[in-house]
This record gives C-alpha cells, sequence and structure tokens, in this order.
C-alpha cells in the first residue's frame, strides 16, 4: 500500500484531519502512526447520538 500512496502520478490522497469516533487515548497510535500528528480530535463524551438531529427525534 505505501508503494501505491506514493506514486502520486497515478493516485490521489485525500487525508482527513478531523476524528469524532475514536477517544483520543485509542487514536493517538493511529495519528502518530499513519497521519504525521496532523489529525484532530474533536471526540467528546458529551456527544451522543441525540445531538445528531435524526436521533433527537426518536
Amino acid at each position: 500500500m505505501d508503494r501505491n500512496v506514493n506514486n502520486k502520478e497515478k493516485f490521489s490522497l485525500i487525508m482527513f484531519d478531523e476524528q469524532y469516533r475514536c477517544n483520543e487515548q485509542i487514536m493517538r497510535w493511529s495519528n502518530e502512526t499513519f497521519y504525521g500528528e496532523l489529525l484532530q480530535n474533536k471526540w467528546s463524551q458529551d456527544n451522543t447520538l441525540t445531538d445528531v438531529q435524526y436521533f433527537s427525534k426518536l
């Protein structure tokens, strides 16, 4: 896979820079390993499905 990502003539690479699903302590490894510490943690224990408009109606 590294060869594919580094071959920019054939592939486009889109990297997300925010994550909302994973606890910060858990995501630390992938942030260091794959994202060069560019991934921003937007996860909050206060965020629940009721914060999503669709689920707040249920």
